[in-house]
């Protein structure tokens, strides 16, 4: 009954609202047609048309924040090849947490003192009384930006007309300003002396759609504690006899589909153990970012580069800067080894049995080192004393790791350890000096200056120094895919 009223309040007010709640009504000028004149097109392709801005703040029709869909495209194909439509999780024309659960979804609730129309585009409203609801929002700071790169929370100026709602600006100790004219949009509609309540607000769905297609009650009314992303504290036994432990039926929206995962599955079971530990209740978003579409690339970006490949500190391209950072100053040859315009390695190439795979936080840099899938042997030297509680470890069991400062590499493949004695001037490269490491430091790299081992030099010097003059390629016809420069 109570959303039947609500939608008569919004057919009543379509000529100035546009039936949609905030931010997707005319407050920041958007209408039906910005939307529906495109309808023929998919609803992904209507949605990230508009959610372009990846610098933060500043949000307007039609430089939304920037975000990519969850679907195994942008996240692994791990769990087989699936996709989350933004519709199947977001009700992009109504907040329907508030709309379905009411005063249970409000942070925070008090009286409207005063309405001023700026002229400007903006409202401001007075307030007093106010009532924290859920912890941690009687900080009106954080009302007008939810974190740094997010919307506002949305107000409700007017508990007895819920179709009244505004995406908040900025907030002050008693006054409240939000986008949108209130006398273009709801005139007459807010009054002093009205109860007004805070909400979280981001579109989600009562019922978000699973990729098989079932639908699963959500309930998401803060970033943290229950009724949030994911949350699962209270394990209490088999509950409902289907022979897992369990609690009440998960219906946080990261949760909700999750059946294969390895944490947070939606029957109940893997909350808050291994990588995630202690984490039931906490903000997903921090490290599985919807820019990143919620992938575990995001979760390494949010802390430092995937890989690092500046010297500046934090994701997405930095040195790690969580509890404290590592104290490393340089990204080393990450950018050499690990990115699509060098050798392109997977992380695995020198971090076999570690990051990225190791557990989140556990402040241990470990060396594994496997070239090629053949090549596992290898010494890796550290600096002497990472910092803030870092340590380093041997990922597998076939690499030592040592720190007494040198940060070389020795005794690898990739760097001449088969072709010893072979004419090559250093085969072990230091991390962060790039000279080191340069082709033909670990042996001969042309015709002219072949490796000295065995019968190199017979065969392709030129043939006035006694020699063949034979290509490399006439004996080492090696594709892309088997020399560790990745060329032939």
């Amino acid at each position: 009954m109570k959303r039947i009223l609500t939608l008569i309040w919004i057919l009543i007010i379509t000529s100035a609202a546009y039936a949609l709640d905030a931010p997707h009504n005319n407050t920041n000028t958007i209408s039906c047609y910005d939307c529906h004149d495109f309808i023929s097109q998919p609803s992904d392709t209507i949605c990230l048309s508009c959610h372009i801005n990846a610098s933060g703040g500043g949000y307007s029709k039609p430089n939304a924040p920037k975000v990519i869909t969850h679907s195994s495209e942008n996240t692994s194909t791990k769990y087989g090849v699936w996709e989350t439509k933004c519709r199947d999780c977001h009700r992009v024309h109504f907040q329907e947490q508030f709309q379905i659960y009411g005063a249970a979804a409000y942070l925070g609730t008090g009286t409207i003192t005063s309405v001023t129309d700026n002229g400007n585009g903006t409202t401001t409203f007075g307030y007093s009384n106010f009532i924290e609801q859920r912890p941690g929002w009687s900080d009106f700071l954080k009302w007008g930006k939810k974190t740094a790169n997010e919307r506002g929370l949305i107000l409700l100026p007017n508990l007895g007309n819920l179709a009244v709602n505004f995406e908040i600006f900025s907030a002050a100790a008693n006054t409240i300003t939000v986008t949108g004219s209130i006398n273009s949009s709801f005139p007459g509609m807010v009054s002093i002396g009205n109860t007004f309540a805070l909400i979280y607000g981001q579109n989600i769905r009562a019922n978000a759609i699973t990729p098989s297609g079932l639908l699963k009650s959500v309930s998401f009314f803060d970033k943290t504690g229950n009724k949030s992303f994911a949350y699962n504290d209270q394990l209490a036994g088999d509950i409902d006899g289907d022979g897992n432990p369990d609690d009440m039926i998960p219906d946080g929206i990261c949760q909700v589909c999750h059946t294969n995962t390895e944490h947070f599955r939606s029957n109940g079971i893997l909350a808050g153990i291994g990588l995630h530990n202690g984490l039931s209740g906490t903000d997903c978003s921090v490290c599985h970012k919807h820019t990143e579409g919620f992938s575990a690339a995001g979760a390494c970006k949010s802390c430092h580069g995937f890989p690092p490949v500046n010297n500046a500190l934090g994701g997405p391209d930095g040195l790690a800067e969580n509890e404290g950072g590592t104290g490393s100053t340089s990204p080393g040859a990450h950018a050499k080894h690990a990115t699509s315009s060098g050798l392109n390695y997977p992380c695995g190439t020198c971090h076999t049995g570690g990051m990225p795979a190791s557990a989140i936080y556990d402040k241990i840099i470990q060396f594994g080192f496997n070239a090629l899938g053949v090549y596992k042997t290898g010494n890796y030297d550290g600096r002497t004393t990472p910092a803030n509680g870092y340590s380093y470890s041997s990922g597998d069991p076939g690499t030592i790791v040592t720190n007494t400062g040198t940060k070389t590499c020795g005794n690898i493949y990739c760097h001449g350890s088969t072709m010893a004695s072979n004419g090559g001037t250093d085969t072990t490269p230091v991390w962060d000096d790039p000279s080191t490491g340069a082709c033909g430091t670990c042996h001969g790299a042309t015709a002219a200056n072949p490796p000295a081992k065995a019968a190199h030099e017979k065969h392709t010097k030129l043939f006035t120094n006694r020699g063949h003059e034979y290509a490399c390629t006439l004996c080492h016809n090696l594709s892309a895919s088997q020399h560790v420069n990745n060329k032939e």
